[in-house]
Order: structure tokens, then sequence, then C-alpha cells
């Protein structure tokens, strides 16, 4: 976040335009980081529900492959 508020501010110190003002209030800089966040977030789960349901597939798979059922441990009577 840090490369991310420095790069903004050269361009605002760099460039006249109406945004530039906003970009340093600390209000819209905290908002900023807040919504970066929440999509970081949102996208981390994304990929971990993901990956669950891939690895619930695979083992669903797991479980039609006969040389797989045959490693069971036999059961005696």
């Amino acid at each position: 976040m840090q490369k991310i508020r420095q790069a903004c501010s050269r361009h605002c110190q760099s460039e006249s335009n109406s945004a530039a003002p906003f970009l340093g209030d600390p209000l819209v800089q905290a908002a900023v980081e807040a919504v970066v966040v929440h999509v970081v977030l949102i996208l981390q789960v994304d990929v971990i529900v993901a990956g669950l349901n891939d690895f619930g597939r695979l083992c669903a798979k797991d479980k039609d492959i006969p040389h797989k059922k045959s490693l069971q441990p036999a059961t005696t009577t």
C-alpha cells in the first residue's frame, strides 16, 4: 500500500487535475484502502471455495476408480 500511496502522491504533484486535491485527503485514502482490502478478501475467498470444490470433485472421482477400492483393507468375518 505504501508504494501505491507514493505513486499517487507523485502523480498528484506532477499533474494539476481536479481529482488531485481529493487524493491527498486522509479520509479518501482510508476509503480506497478499505475498498482494496475488501476486494482482495473477496477474491481470496472465491479462490479458496473454488479450490475446495475442485478437491471435492477429485475425491468423488477417486471413489469410482476400481484400484482405489482394492486398496481398502479387507474385512474378516
